[in-house]
């Protein structure tokens, strides 16, 4: 599962069809897009921030967890909140992924 994650993380930093905005960040609009049409940088992004997060102790995925869940709930995030999509992308999936997997310190 984490060799797939990497996959995707790789392809879609060596992608160039995922356009970076003006700031230098991709923003949620950028990734509501890319999950609005299942593609794979979708999956491979929110993998990498789910990971990095995970790794960090900020969230804690429960072991049957998989990575179309995790998806779902960051699109369903960007999709309920299109205010917020101006945002990074890894912001607004990182409060996506807090709000459904806090750990219990």
């Amino acid at each position: 599962m984490k060799a797939i994650r990497i996959i995707f993380a790789t392809v879609f930093l060596l992608s160039p069809t995922f356009a970076l905005s003006a700031r230098g960040f991709v923003t949620g609009d950028d990734l509501f897009s890319k999950c609005s049409i299942n593609s794979p940088l979708c999956m491979g992004y929110i993998a990498g921030v789910s990971d990095l997060m995970s790794t960090n102790g900020d969230i804690c995925l429960p072991n049957n967890a998989n990575i179309q869940q995790i998806v779902d709930i960051v699109a369903k995030h960007l999709s309920d909140h299109p205010e917020r999509r101006h945002y990074s992308a890894s912001s607004e999936s990182g409060i996506a992924l807090m709000q459904a997997f806090p750990c219990n310190k």
